[in-house]
């Protein structure tokens, strides 16, 4: 979908026909990391390690569309989420945002995957 110059797509991963999660790359062209990508997997099939292969097929999703410098901000306290990204090869860039105001206030990091040789 068009929003300004922002293009949004999602993508559903099933497996056996069971629909194991949900996801949503954002692409903003003209940006040194020009798309975000988000992913949602169902609380029924965390911990099977889907995470991580939906990481990659969200990956080459983005490459398909020309979104060639992703990355995905993750909330701090999700250590699942991040351990998995990192499985898929992605790493931390240094940069986190302040999200959700008081009175629980969060800071997501955010992670890129390591360029390919």
């Amino acid at each position: 979908k068009e929003r300004s110059n922002m293009r949004e797509e999602r993508e559903a991963f099933f497996v056996d026909g069971v629909l194991v999660g949900v996801a949503r790359i954002t692409r903003k062209p003209n940006h040194i990391e020009n798309g975000n990508i988000g992913f949602a997997i169902r609380p029924t099939e965390r911990g099977k390690r889907y995470a991580t292969v939906f990481i990659n097929l969200i990956h080459r999703k983005c490459m398909c569309m020309g979104v060639e410098n992703p990355t995905a901000c993750i909330d701090a306290r999700n250590e699942r989420s991040i351990k998995a990204f990192m499985r898929a090869g992605w790493r931390m860039t240094g940069r986190s945002y302040r999200w959700n105001p008081d009175p629980d206030p969060r800071v997501a990091i955010e992670m890129c995957p390591y360029p390919k040789d």
